[in-house]
């Protein structure tokens, strides 16, 4: 039996701030690894040192002495340790202590230095990969600001030729003209919110909500037709006076996003439910339809991706609008997730955070 398939269109990219973090991670154990180097050295010249000092002037060592020194250097021990009862010691093995004190250190120091280069260099990476990914950001933050710039003066001519059209269009070829538009302006709608997701502090605004049944009942009537607002079946627990980490024409957006999908690729009527749980704002809205194949399915809400599967894959629109719904509940610190059963029940989760 076909498993129920999920897939969360809040999911964070691995190229976020997660990278400064691990960028900062390696800064700081870079400075654990300078700071183990020094007491390493530190300790070895204590060790050292008291092996040089017991060897000057010595001709003769302690057992004790000398399984210290055997466990500290073996290489000191056997040149310059003759065993026996005394245990004898060989001219020079002071001087070949200190020698071996400043290889000892040498070597701590060369193998550190090895671990930061390498460090270091895995830093620069991922800095790299930090900044290509500002800047590609910027980028698109700019060309979506310019595509929102320049759609403005088409809309307006066309909306001009429209009205100079009136009078002769036929009503069919009017209505067209009338569609296009609309989903001209609703593309352009997209392109703002996208451009709004991007700027700083877009998830800082907030929404007071004073009665929640009467909070979706208006986002449920406001941009549908009569026959679809038929359609719409409300499931509103009690909830008044909270305030959600969105601003109303972003949370307006999401949720009529999520309504417009279900009312599309649905058939028959569809669930909205909302409730108030663990200072949590959670809406499910739910339909049934044709079932998505779970490889495509979990494609869902990538920019402009849909479904082919779909009997409505040329109805107007761009595979915009998950994408934008995703972006601006994950600017707001929620959950947006989508699940489909076996019978090609889909729910759309959307969590928000009550401040």
């Amino acid at each position: 039996m076909p498993r129920t398939a999920k897939n969360t269109i809040t999911r964070i990219s691995l190229f976020s701030g997660w990278t400064l973090l691990m960028a900062l991670s390696l800064m700081a154990v870079v400075v654990l690894l300078v700071w183990w180097q020094r007491l390493l050295s530190h300790n070895l010249e204590v060790q050292y040192g008291y092996i040089e000092s017991q060897l000057k002037n010595n001709k003769t060592a302690t057992a004790e002495f000398y399984e210290l020194v055997l466990a500290q250097d073996e290489k000191l021990a056997s040149r310059y340790f003759i065993p026996g009862k005394p245990i004898r010691v060989k001219p020079g093995a002071a001087d070949f202590a200190a020698e071996r004190l400043k290889n000892r250190q040498r070597m701590v120091l060369y193998e550190q230095l090895f671990f930061i280069v390498l460090l270091l260099s895995g830093q620069l990476f991922f800095l790299y990969i930090f900044a290509r990914e500002r800047l590609q950001r910027k980028q698109v933050e700019e060309t979506i600001l310019l595509a929102t710039h320049e759609l403005r003066q088409p809309l307006q001519s066309l909306s001009l030729a429209l009205e100079t059209l009136k009078p002769r269009a036929k009503a069919k070829t009017l209505a067209a003209i009338e569609t296009g538009l609309s989903e001209i302006s609703k593309l352009a709608q997209h392109i703002r919110f996208l451009a709004e997701t991007f700027s700083t502090g877009a998830g800082a605004r907030k929404t007071q909500v004073d009665d929640l049944d009467d909070y979706i009942t208006r986002v449920c009537t406001a941009d549908f037709a009569p026959e679809q607002i038929t359609r719409i079946r409300r499931d509103v627990a009690t909830a008044q006076n909270f305030t959600i980490g969105m601003s109303d024409p972003l949370f307006h957006f999401v949720v009529r996003n999520l309504l417009e999908n279900a009312l599309k690729y649905g058939s028959g009527p569809i669930e909205i439910t909302a409730a108030v749980a663990a200072k949590r704002l959670v809406i499910n809205v739910r339909s049934k339809g044709a079932p998505i194949p779970a490889q495509e399915f979990e494609k869902l809400g990538r920019i402009f991706q849909r479904s082919g599967s779909t009997l409505v894959q040329n109805t107007p629109g761009f595979g915009l609008g998950l994408y934008l719904c995703g972006r601006i509940v994950r600017r707001a610190s929620g959950k947006l997730q989508l699940s489909q059963s076996a019978e090609g029940i889909v729910t759309a989760r959307l969590e928000l955070k009550i401040i």
